[in-house]
């Protein structure tokens, strides 16, 4: 994939969608979730995608600072 091809694709909204996705699904998988499939894209931003952001990272924290939580083989697509 080039720097073109990326630039014209993603919006910093969908980036900032897939960021906020990408923590949520994380930790779901740390606190030993299997995930099989890819969840459905949707709009996890809402109007306030500071917040969301900050909501979806910290749970992926709390969830890495689990006890056992690197010791878990984590299922993920």
């Amino acid at each position: 994939m080039t720097a073109d091809l990326v630039a014209t694709e993603w919006t910093v909204r969908a980036l900032a969608n897939h960021m906020v996705g990408g923590c949520l699904l994380f930790s779901r998988a740390a606190r030993g979730e299997a995930i099989t499939e890819r969840p459905a894209p949707t709009d996890l931003l809402g109007d306030d995608p500071s917040a969301a952001y900050g909501q979806a990272s910290e749970a992926a924290i709390e969830s890495w600072n689990e006890p056992g939580a690197l010791d878990r083989t984590l299922t993920i697509p």
